[in-house]
């Protein structure tokens, strides 16, 4: 790897020697490999080692560092050393870029060689990689800062850093201490940022030359397609992370409250559309548009379905929200589906879930869009139905209860299940079905004398409303009642 004459001053430094520096350039002095004496091949990176009584000098272009005490066989090794080491660096950045990892991964390879705590976020500072000590380095970095050097460096303006194509050294008010800011470019576009703190080990010209390798790195690693870095969807892709279950930080999730406005004890909901296209569709131009038209706190992703999060504490309450959405969406004919509402973005993977069982169920029925709501019992019948013994742990009193009402055409079934979820009231379970209070407290009579457990029993309650429940989708109509 191609170095500057300050990165091999800095290793030799950081490894025990003590080193002179005669005679450094401001500009980097590149080196890639040392002779032991001066030919003229004019090679721009060759550098030249050479001993000095009991010390040694490496040279390169006009500029030349000695190392005390140092044999030119000991140097060469450390040199040596040293190249192995950031040549790993440099094939691990490349690999990186080939195999399209994710920039936490280009952070922990990098951490490898720089001692300063880095981290990578976008412009709505969503977290995409840092190092483990960048947390709690704000602290540390203002306890090494001395008070008087704090503002040794000059701030830039606003523009002067959104601007900056190469790294920029500057002291941060935020951070408490010197940092390097390194600009991620995409199609000429600011999208984000490399944040690196000193935090108590001040930066050298060697690191600063490193840090311009490394966003060289980061740039190209942008370049490539990597949009998620766009301000505005880095929260998509964060959002989409947690659908995937995947780990992400708690940085990134308070970063999509503060960037959307929205409260940890606001509800949401997540809408589940069909979609079987990649890309950008004339489905997903509607939805964008109709979805961001009326609900300003909504968020569109896409996964392999595509994705709406609404928060629905903030547009009217989670009624209302269905009730809006069956209308925008009707005309449209979009299949969709609606989860429970919810607290906690981290949350998200189940209830997608269940937006993606309501949409299935709604293409089973016919219908355009289903409700959570509306579909889990019918789901869960299904599935009772479907295993293997599933229906022979249902009470046996409400299949005979059933098995009557339809031979004889009484409605004992559907009379026990209102019966119970009024809480064995007459009169309220009366108003329910629309019949006299004295024709319920016959019919529970009837009911009683007709099943073989105690209709009264506490445990046994629960067990007949969930029977109950599952069966009532086989229940006889009124219209189906004989005589």
């Amino acid at each position: 790897m191609i170095l500057s004459l300050w990165t091999v001053s800095d290793w030799f430094e950081r490894h025990g020697y003590q080193v002179l520096l005669e005679n450094m350039p401001h500009n980097d002095t590149l080196v890639e490999y040392l002779h032991l004496f001066s030919d003229d091949s004019g090679a721009a990176t060759q550098g030249v080692c050479q001993a000095q009584g009991e010390h040694c000098r490496i040279s390169a272009g006009d500029g030349w560092l000695t190392i005390l005490r140092c044999t030119v066989a000991q140097a060469v090794s450390e040199f040596s050393n040293m190249q192995t080491v950031f040549s790993q660096w440099e094939r691990e950045c490349l690999e990186s870029l080939v195999y399209v990892r994710k920039f936490q991964h280009l952070v922990d390879i990098t951490a490898k060689i720089l001692p300063h705590p880095i981290c990578v976020k976008n412009n709505e500072e969503i977290m995409f990689g840092q190092t483990e000590d960048f947390e709690h380095s704000v602290e540390k970095a203002t306890a090494h800062v001395h008070p008087t050097k704090k503002h040794t460096l000059p701030e830039p303006s606003y523009r002067e850093l959104q601007e900056a194509k190469d790294p920029i050294l500057y002291y941060s008010p935020i951070y408490h201490s010197n940092i390097v800011q390194v600009n991620l470019w995409q199609k000429g576009q600011n999208v984000g940022k490399a944040i690196i703190l000193e935090n108590g080990i001040p930066f050298t010209q060697g690191d600063l030359f490193l840090l311009k390798k490394l966003s060289e790195f980061m740039n190209t690693f942008v370049a490539y397609d990597r949009s998620s870095l766009f301000s505005g969807t880095g929260v998509s892709t964060v959002l989409v992370d947690l659908v995937r279950s995947r780990q992400t930080s708690e940085e990134n999730i308070s970063s999509i409250y503060r960037v959307k406005h929205w409260s940890y004890e606001d509800e949401f909901i997540i809408l589940c559309f069909q979609d079987v296209f990649d890309g950008e569709t004339p489905l997903r131009r509607s939805l964008r548009s109709t979805l961001s038209a009326h609900f300003e706190h909504c968020q569109l992703i896409f996964y392999w379905d595509v994705l709406g999060i609404i928060n629905v504490t903030k547009s009217g309450g989670y009624p209302l929200v269905i009730k809006q959405l069956e209308t925008l969406l009707s005309e449209d004919g979009m299949l969709w589906g609606a989860s429970y509402p919810f607290k906690g973005l981290e949350r998200l993977s189940d209830f997608y879930h269940q937006a993606q069982i309501a949409m299935r169920y709604a293409k089973q029925s016919g219908q355009s869009y289903g409700n959570i709501f509306d579909c889990a019992l019918p789901y869960m019948t299904n599935v009772i139905r479907e295993s293997e013994h599933g229906e022979y742990m249902l009470h046996p009193d409400v299949g005979r209860l059933l098995s009557i009402d339809m031979t004889e055409g009484t409605e004992h079934a559907r009379t026990l299940l209102n019966y119970l979820l009024s809480g064995c009231n007459y009169t309220d379970t009366a108003q329910k079905l629309g019949v006299h209070r004295n024709t319920i407290i016959y019919r529970i009579e009837k009911i009683s004398n007709l099943m073989l457990t105690d209709l009264h029993d506490t445990e046994n309650q629960k067990l007949l409303i969930f029977s109950c429940l599952i069966m009532e989708s086989s229940f006889p109509s009124k219209q189906d009642k004989r005589g």
